[in-house]
């Protein structure tokens, strides 16, 4: 027996519109508060920001992220907040990274296999997020990310306004049809969701790695900014955008997740 068929994963079922571009999500929903198992992570130089994206919190080590989330970092640079307000002046609690993991197949030029883990240097004292299966009987999924809001200063890269836009999902085939031309340029397929907010919804650069989530609370899904990989270059919110969001599919991925962060999910 090798080691992929020891892990397997516990698949229980446990609006500020905007004209301008935006950084950050455009067309959510202000959490007003904390959601604890969101990190906030941090590409630091010379103690300053140059990067900011999300993750997830799955153990008490591990932090779930994206590939292009964590592209171009490395231990010296890469920190992870938790604790992270909307709305509050209570500074997150920061931690170093031990280990980074991007996974292998991981192709920045179509966002395949867009994900990544983050091993912590210590614990943090919060609840974390169980992983889930993605199932067509929940039609409308919840996406977490950055807030774009006249709060927001836009000369620095550390947004702490958490926000939620609730997606209708839609079948890949029917995405693929509906969207060719995307298709075309990034390959979709059926280990990512495929998520539509409605016009003037959107996420991008700043909310890379944020999570999807169903109406259990389990994280089905990472934001996978397949705009940003198809055009090479930042992707900004506008309140005109009119296009799917892309998520990678948590489930496709669980026995390199096991493997890697040695978490073990029984059915």
């Amino acid at each position: 027996m090798n080691k992929f068929s020891t892990c397997l994963l516990l698949l229980l079922v446990t609006n500020v519109m905007s004209n301008s571009i935006s950084l950050r999500m455009v067309g959510g929903v202000d959490t007003n508060g904390t959601i604890p198992f969101i990190a906030s992570i941090k590409h630091l130089k010379d103690n300053e920001v140059i990067k900011s994206c999300l993750g997830t919190i799955i153990s008490n080590k591990w932090v779930l992220s994206s590939g292009f989330c964590l592209l171009g970092g490395d231990l010296g640079t890469i920190f992870v907040d938790v604790g992270v307000y909307s709305h509050s002046d209570v500074p997150p609690k920061r931690y170093k990274s031990t280990e980074i993991v991007v996974h292998p197949d991981f192709d920045s030029t179509t966002g395949q296999n867009d994900i990544g883990l983050i091993r912590l240097e210590s614990t943090p004292l919060v609840t974390t997020i169980q992983l889930g299966r993605f199932s067509t009987k929940n039609p409308k999924l919840t996406a977490f990310g950055w807030n774009e809001d006249e709060k927001n200063d836009y000369s620095k890269p550390e947004p702490y306004h958490l926000a939620r836009l609730q997606l209708d999902i839609l079948p890949m085939e029917e995405c693929k049809k509906k969207y060719p031309n995307l298709d075309s340029l990034v390959k979709l397929d059926q280990k990512q969701i495929c998520g539509y907010g409605g016009k003037g919804k959107d996420m991008c650069g700043v909310d890379f790695g944020g999570p999807l989530i169903d109406s259990t609370g389990r994280q089905v899904g990472i934001f996978n900014d397949v705009i940003f990989a198809a055009s090479g270059h930042s992707h900004q919110c506008h309140g005109h955008h009119d296009h799917p969001l892309v998520f990678t599919k948590v489930e496709a991925y669980a026995n390199w997740i096991c493997e890697v962060a040695h978490i073990y999910f029984f059915k």
